[in-house]
């Protein structure tokens, strides 16, 4: 599994080697990034934070 994130050797190993105990495939994953609510300003107008 080649993630692509910047992270550290030693993190993306534990990540795969427990995304493969779980039986979670990489390809199963979606991420999406929406606006969150609340207070902030005009920031939270512009900007996806929330994941």
């Amino acid at each position: 599994m080649a993630l692509r994130f910047p992270v550290s050797a030693e993190k993306e190993q534990k990540l795969s080697q427990r995304m493969e105990f779980l039986r979670i495939l990489e390809s199963d994953l979606e991420e999406s990034f929406t606006r969150s609510g609340g207070k902030g300003g005009q920031n939270v107008n512009k900007v996806s934070t929330a994941v």
